[in-house]
């Protein structure tokens, strides 16, 4: 036996290194050693504090993941992906050049090597880790109910200060602290709780987990109040200055919203009245006032346009004089018993104003003047006239008519008998033409006399007027 394991002792250790040596060709051939990239193997970062420390912060300039080339055999690269490996970024190991190297290893016991580490770094950026406090207000969402209003005046909030902290980078474009409130169909009063929100200066969003807040929790109330749209006038008050009137008013804004807490108030309102004292009116008017002086302490104007521009235009009254006659003046209330005696051609005149265009269309008709008689004694008067108010004109005179009171002369019968026979005696002689008059004196003698078309002296003025021979004077 011992021979035969002897024998040829050369030969066979040859023969067993072949048959290795094939087998190992044949092992490799079916599962052959291999390289592979993984890509995209978060970086956790460590040592933060050795940043912070020196009142610093940092931020990843390049990819916060990155690609290992591992080599192994087939058989295991081919199992393994990126949540295999772990990656560790120590910024206590930061360089001059703000590379921080990336430590990776495999979080399974298989044998592979890591094989490239020339991309196992990442870029970091240095910034001023800043602290800065902000006043919390209201990022009011939704509509309150028709006839409410509400706005951070009507919200509280606690707390209402909150300390931020971050990046200068970030925190520099901070412009408020919000807390996010629903105030949709709110017609009463109203609790809830909100987190905090950074802003900045275009009222957008600012999500950023490089933020940090010293509260995450914020208790906010809030009371809608009443409200109200109403119009907007522009009222002169006061007296005009002598000889100007106003034309026209005019506002940029003609109607606006106000919101108080009085609801009885808010509810009566029917226009905001903007008053311009009437002294100042002696030209064309115009200012820009605020809408709030207008309305009542502890309301406000809470429409977008909380100014109106106001225009007044003045216009400067014309004279002009108006003639007449004494025919043209109507009296009332003349005693039956008394007669009053005028000249009815007695030239008057009235001085009056108003605008050009209402003097063109203006005639002693539209004036209508007039005379209330009233209780007065007989005799020699001067009575007032009076004139008919006409829209856009003023009476500047006191004009005044002469006339003379008299009693009226009471006829007896035995009076109307004799006038009625004078009436008869007077005759027409058809042949010559001659009119022939009676007249009858207190003792009723007649005396008889012929009109020859000659002047009477002892006849009545043609120019003194009674007014029983006005229509309608008693």
């Amino acid at each position: 036996m011992k021979k035969i394991l002897t024998n040829n002792l050369k030969l066979k250790a040859l023969a067993i290194l072949i048959a290795l040596l094939g087998w190992l060709v044949i092992i490799n051939y079916d599962d052959p050693t291999i390289t592979k990239t993984i890509h995209s193997v978060k970086v956790t970062v460590q040592n933060e504090d050795s940043i912070r420390n020196q009142g610093k912060c940092y931020y990843i300039d390049s990819s916060d993941s990155v690609d290992i080339v591992i080599k192994g055999k087939k058989s295991i690269i081919d199992l393994l992906s990126a949540s295999d490996f772990t990656a560790t970024a120590d910024l206590s190991k930061n360089s001059i050049t703000n590379a921080v190297p990336v430590e990776v290893s495999c979080n399974k016991d298989v044998d592979i090597e890591i094989v490239d580490n020339k991309s196992t770094t990442i870029m970091i950026s240095l910034d001023d880790y800043v602290t800065k406090q902000y006043t919390v207000s209201a990022n009011i969402k939704g509509t309150v109910a028709d006839g409410y209003y509400i706005s951070n005046s009507e919200i509280s909030i606690s707390p209402n200060r909150i300390t931020v902290e971050g990046p200068a980078k970030v925190i520099s474009n901070v412009a408020s602290i919000k807390c996010i409130v629903d105030v949709s169909d709110a017609n009463s009063e109203f609790s809830t709780i909100s987190e905090p929100v950074a802003f900045d200066s275009q009222n957008r969003r600012i999500a950023s987990s490089e933020i940090k807040y010293s509260i995450n929790s914020i208790s906010v109330k809030g009371t809608p109040i009443n409200m109200t749209t109403v119009p907007v006038n522009v009222v002169v008050t006061g007296e005009m200055p002598d000889g100007y009137v106003v034309e026209k008013t005019e506002t940029s804004v003609e109607e606006v919203s106000v919101a108080g807490s009085d609801a009885s108030y808010i509810k009566k309102l029917e226009s905001v009245d903007v008053t311009v004292d009437a002294s100042l009116l002696t030209k064309d008017y115009e200012e820009t006032l605020n809408l709030s002086s207008f309305i009542e302490t502890g309301s406000k104007v809470v429409s977008n346009d909380k100014k109106t521009d106001i225009k007044i235009t003045v216009r400067k009254l014309e004279e002009q004089t108006i003639d007449f006659r004494a025919s043209d003046v109507k009296f009332s209330n003349l005693p039956n018993d008394v007669v009053c005696n005028y000249d009815s051609n007695y030239a008057l005149s009235v001085k009056v104003r108003g605008l050009s265009e209402v003097l063109e269309e203006l005639d002693i008709d539209k004036l209508s003047p007039s005379v209330d008689v009233g209780e007065i004694g007989l005799g020699s008067r001067e009575l007032t006239i009076k004139f008919a108010d006409v829209e856009g004109i003023d009476v500047m005179d006191e004009v005044t008519l002469p006339v003379v009171f008299e009693q009226k002369q009471v006829v007896s019968e035995k009076d109307n008998d004799n006038k009625d026979n004078k009436k008869d005696s007077t005759k027409e002689d058809e042949s010559t033409g001659d009119t022939k008059t009676e007249k009858t004196d207190d003792a009723g003698n007649t005396d008889d006399s012929s009109d020859d078309g000659s002047d009477d002296s002892s006849g009545t003025d043609d120019k003194t007027k009674s007014t029983d021979d006005v229509t309608d004077v008693n």
